[in-house]
């Protein structure tokens, strides 16, 4: 950790200074042949292992360390295909990230309470309670159990008199049921007006009484700051009950400032509750149990409204908005130490820094995101939360002090005055009813807060379905009283956008570790994403994108036909409607189309007919007008499809020229009888062996040079003209008197053959029929071709 800015910013120098060259590396490297590299060099291949290896190391040890302080696990990534299969949980570990860097820079400005700054020097120490090892133990083991994202309590809103309706979208009513401290009565306090955005709303009950009261003399006065009681000895009272709520009251009405703080909780509530109410002064704290003491914490206006009384807070904005949400209290008299530290031009605006800076102080930061809902309250928690106001009257001794300093009296813009306007201005402030505005996605949890005027490079349809998923969840949350993000973070949100999943796997599939309502209401966003697509714009954009990827066609062709439109309708999911818009009837390669099942259901009076016409697969082609089929072929009358077919001659020559041959003719003309004795032998004996070039006649056949072959053919014609004429029955195969062919030893036939071995029985051997490939001394050669020619 560095000690300044000056030396964070050398720190951060250094850290871009030695990136800047590593991301330059990996982009040389990238642009190369890294695989080529690797199995050409294998020292290259061990050092780009061990450097992956160790870039995974670094990887893992950053979600660690990122993922530390929540319930989020990190994941662990093996080699480097985890990157891609893991790559949701990776995500899930930078947003849990950047929320906590949001709640720091928050803390910063002083929006939130900072829990944990940096020491600032001169201070005086503050005397914190030493702990045993065993208490510290189960301080963390509260810390741990009761972050923000505690599952399994039960919600203390179910146990109000009045449940939240969280659907009312009327004009917040004040709760004060009588006005104490009033200059304008109580009948007179709820007038409506209208606001600037132009709805109706309750003025502030206490708007005069806090306009035209004047602060007590002692904040205008430079004195010595009060020395606060020691933290372990100062008095600490949980207030629980009605009848503590009332010694309290009496002990408050005596003081001349007290310090007021409150803790929320809004991770497990639509509009969130406030848990607990600190409440110090110079001599003892209180922690107020707001969730059993809900609605009797009214009577506490009495000193709130007290112009007498100093009320100091620190970053009041929203403590004034559910003061009046929850309790009906108001605030007369405000001192916000955060404005104040922001006009003294402090580098620090947070609770933290100031007691850091005047107490030297350090809260436990393990309860900054402790659930407060969690009763009874653990020790540490109870602490944590008293330590918020036991200094603060002490460090407004200090801040009033500064400001008297650095202020003139004579002139209108000094600082204290600054000071206490703006605490009035914030006192002022009026909680308002906030109702879901679909269509601009304006207010705090509207969609133009995440989506901005970029819409995250999101199509004009993943647009619209982030803000009807964005909708639903706004919806359900309201509905379940949960928090939008419970219900579903930000990057599921892009998530489902950006994939616009069909079914409720897929649902699941963008949302990793779902809530319950997202597990049981899956469907209910393949709905909203289903309708998403159907809206106007939606549809405007793709008609809008048909016409821009729609080929350019002529005027003539246009004349002529309707153009062929190309569109990726699986992809964009266009309607009925816009389906049939796109559709033609005539197409440029097939002329007119055929009706289609998918598109429209086939007329009854259409005809059914196909694309492309086909030729008669019947005897009709062979029938006459009298409907006589005619059998032999001169008689067979000429169809269309036949009319034009070319008459083949029976003089005509083919000549086959193989690879590298000599030229060779044959010498004497076959008959008719060899021609048909020919066509029943084997393909390859119309070829030569020897690699020459044969004139063979078309319809004959060449002799044979080998009688065997000769020989061979004469007696398969025989076999076979006395098959057609004896046509004898076939016999079933006897298998009991077949011969084995599993282990069979060949026994010679006579004695001369007893030398000669029989070959064993083949039963594949028919196989060998086969056409067969050239052989070696006829393979292809280099430079060579074989071509085939007709010649008449």
């Amino acid at each position: 950790m560095t000690d300044s800015p000056s030396e964070f910013s050398q720190f951060q120098d250094g850290i871009f200074g030695a990136l800047m060259p590593t991301v330059k590396a990996i982009g040389t490297l990238a642009a190369g042949d890294i695989d080529f590299q690797r199995s050409s060099d294998g020292e290259f291949a061990k050092a780009a292992d061990a450097t992956g290896a160790r870039i995974l190391e670094l990887a893992n040890l950053l979600l660690k360390s990122a993922a530390l302080g929540g319930d989020i696990d990190s994941p662990v990534l093996k080699e480097e295909d985890d990157v891609d299969t893991k790559w949701s949980g990776i995500v899930d570990v930078a947003d849990f990230l950047l929320e906590r860097a949001d709640t720091s820079l928050d803390e910063y400005t002083g929006a939130i309470k900072q829990k944990n700054p940096e020491p600032l020097p001169g201070a005086a120490k503050a005397q914190a309670k030493q702990l045993s090892r065993s208490q510290q133990k189960a301080q963390s083991y509260w810390a741990s159990a009761n972050s923000w994202s505690t599952k399994h309590l039960n919600k203390p809103q179910l146990l109000f008199d009045v449940k939240p309706n969280n659907f009312d979208d009327s004009p917040f009513r004040p709760l004060l049921v009588t006005k104490p401290n009033a200059k304008i009565p109580y009948e007179k306090s709820f007038e409506m007006f209208t606001n600037e955005k132009g709805s109706k709303q309750y003025i502030h009950p206490y708007i005069e009484e806090i306009k035209s009261m004047e602060y007590p003399a002692s904040v205008f006065e430079h004195k010595e700051p009060q020395e606060y009681l020691p933290f372990e000895d100062t008095e600490a009272t949980m207030v629980d009950t009605p009848e503590l709520l009332s010694e309290m009251l009496n002990e408050l009405k005596e003081a001349k400032e007290i310090a007021i703080d409150l803790e929320h909780h809004d991770q497990r509530s639509y509009i969130g509750i406030v848990c607990l109410m600190q409440i110090s002064t110079r001599s003892k704290d209180w922690i107020v149990d707001t969730l059993k003491l809900r609605g009797e914490l009214q009577v506490l206006n009495e000193v709130f409204t007290n112009p007498s009384i100093l009320k100091v807070l620190h970053g009041a904005s929203m403590d004034i908005i559910w003061l009046q949400r929850d309790f009906g209290l108001y605030i007369v008299g405000l001192f916000d130490t955060y404005w104040a530290a922001r006009t003294l031009g402090f580098q620090g605006h947070g609770l933290a820094f100031l007691l850091k800076r005047y107490v030297d102080f350090d809260a436990d930061k393990q309860y900054q995101l402790a659930d407060w809902r969690l009763r009874p309250l653990p020790e540490g928690m109870f602490n944590y939360a008293r330590s918020d106001t036991h200094f603060l009257l002490y460090i407004y001794d200090h801040l009033r002090n500064e400001l008297i300093g650095k202020s003139s009296f004579e002139d209108p813009e000094n600082k204290l005055n600054t000071v206490l306007h703006n605490s009035q201005e914030v006192s002022l402030r009026l909680y308002e009813r906030e109702s879901y505005d679909a269509e601009g996605g304006d207010g705090q949890n509207g969609w133009r807060n995440m989506l901005g005027r970029t819409n995250e490079g999101l199509n004009p349809m993943q647009a619209a379905v982030f803000k009807a998923v964005h909708q639903w969840r706004d919806k359900v949350a309201r509905e379940e009283d949960e928090s939008v993000a419970y219900i579903m973070a930000r990057h599921q949100l892009f998530n489902l956008a950006r994939k616009m999943p069909v079914d409720a796997a897929g649902v699941l599939g963008c949302c990793p570790r779902p809530s319950p309502p997202v597990t049981s209401r899956a469907q209910e966003i393949v709905d909203a994403i289903a309708e998403a697509k159907l809206r106007p714009e939606v549809l405007e954009w793709q008609k809008s994108l048909a016409v821009a990827v729609a080929p350019v066609v002529s005027e003539d062709a246009t004349a002529q036909q309707e153009p062929e439109r190309s569109i990726k309708t699986d992809y964009l999911n266009p309607s009925a409607e816009e389906l049939s818009k796109l559709r033609v009837s005539t197409s440029v390669f097939w002329g007119p189309c055929a009706y289609s099942s998918l598109w429209e259901p086939v007329k009854e009076e259409a005809d059914i007919r196909l694309a492309v016409p086909l030729p008669q697969l019947t005897a009709e082609v062979f029938v006459t007008d009298d409907g006589v089929v005619k059998k032999n072929k001169e008689e067979r009358p000429e169809h269309e499809y036949i009319k034009n077919r070319p008459v083949k001659k029976n003089d005509e020559v083919i000549i086959v020229k193989s690879l590298g041959g000599r030229k060779r003719k044959v010498e004497e003309a076959v008959s008719e009888e060899d021609a048909e004795v020919a066509e029943a032998a084997p393909k390859e004996d119309a070829f030569s062996g020897d690699g020459d070039e044969v004139m063979i006649p078309e319809g004959a056949k060449k002799k044979d040079r080998s009688s065997k072959k000769r020989k061979s053919i004469e007696g398969q014609d025989e076999a076979q003209e006395q098959m057609k004429g004896e046509k004898e029955p076939m016999k079933p195969f006897d298998y009991a008197s077949a011969p084995t062919v599993l282990n069979q030893k060949p026994e010679p036939e006579n004695k001369k053959d007893k030398h000669k071995k029989k070959k064993a029985f083949n039963p594949y051997a028919a196989s060998s029929n086969a056409p067969k490939g050239l052989n070696r001394k006829n393979q292809e050669r280099t430079g060579r071709s074989s071509t085939f020619q007709h010649k008449k």
